[in-house]
């Protein structure tokens, strides 16, 4: 029969034993070592079998753990690459500022702050609150910043637009508040 059939063994242990009992000794110690081969052997393939089984299951572990590193270290490129960028933005933003700020020092008004970034307000001089008010709202529609990023070609126009945008506002309500 099949040697790696589970009963077989136990088969063969019976019917040494069957032979034991009736007498005869030589078949019964044939029968006896054949049960304790085939026990040895299916032993054998068994550990065999556990072996390749723990095997396959640490080469599963090491493909897991490989995938969990390449995971770690794209989301740390990621992680990396973000933060540069967003210091490049800071810089960017600072650069931004600081040329705002100098354009502002030479506006005493809303209106020419306006004109100062292209902005075209009719009035003269001195605009009425409601020809400002109207400047002020091309100027928003101008520099708003969903605007900005959808039709900025670079960082640089749009991180200016934030910037203008949010200078314009808080002088209106500063000219508003007098």
């Amino acid at each position: 029969g099949d040697p790696t059939h589970p009963d077989l063994a136990a088969t063969l242990y019976r019917l040494a034993a069957l032979r034991d009992a009736a007498g005869d000794g030589d078949g019964a110690a044939a029968a006896y070592e054949r049960a304790f081969a085939i026990l040895d052997l299916q032993e054998h393939q068994g550990s065999e079998a556990s072996r390749r089984t723990a095997a396959a299951a640490a080469d599963r572990q090491a493909a897991v753990a490989a995938r969990q590193r390449e995971k770690l270290e794209a989301y740390r490129d990621r992680l990396a690459s973000a933060t540069s960028a967003e210091a490049d933005r800071d810089r960017l933003r600072a650069a931004v500022r600081a040329d705002l700020a100098q354009r502002e020092a030479g506006c005493a008004t809303l209106a020419d702050l306006l004109r100062a970034l292209g902005v075209t307000v009719e009035g003269g001089g001195a605009p009425t609150a409601q020809q400002l008010a109207s400047a002020y709202k091309r100027a928003l529609l101008r520099y708003h910043p969903d605007r900005a990023a959808t039709r900025a070609a670079d960082e640089r126009e749009r991180v200016h637009a934030e910037e203008v945008f949010k200078l314009v506002t808080q002088r209106f309500e500063h000219e508003a508040r007098r």
